[in-house]
């Protein structure tokens, strides 16, 4: 494959399609209502990169971005959406559904809040390029 076709084809809608398949897949497997999942785009990596060598990165910074967008009515949460991002960082992964979609998250007590779903981009061109 050429760069410039594989530059189009990640600029494609075949990459949503992929990943979204991905999301539903995991979605199914973890009984998450895929409305209820949103990509975490809060994702400011100076802000990252300064907080990882000067303080607690998941305590002061990962919580409090994934936390901000929670809807509270008479002290209880009344609406909280479960964030995802793709990743190609296998020490993130700790976990394989039936359908062989990997992922990881972190969890607030029992609940996981974000999902960290595993994308091997060699797997996403093997489909494309299969596909007529």
């Amino acid at each position: 494959m050429q760069t410039n076709e594989l530059l189009e084809l990640l600029q494609s809608n075949k990459l949503n399609e992929f990943q979204d398949e991905l999301l539903k897949k995991l979605c199914k497997a973890r009984k998450i209502n895929f409305d209820n999942l949103i990509e975490f785009t809060n994702w400011d990596k100076n802000f990252v990169n300064k907080f990882e060598i000067e303080n607690n990165f998941v305590q002061t910074y990962l919580f409090n971005q994934i936390l901000k967008d929670l809807e509270h009515a008479n002290n209880k949460i009344d609406s909280f959406k479960y964030k995802y991002i793709f990743t190609h960082h296998k020490y993130l992964i700790k976990n394989t559904t039936e359908d062989g979609i990997q992922y990881g998250y972190l969890a607030l007590g029992e609940i996981p809040i974000l999902y960290f779903i595993y994308f091997d981009i060699n797997e996403f061109i093997n489909k494309m390029t299969l596909i007529p």
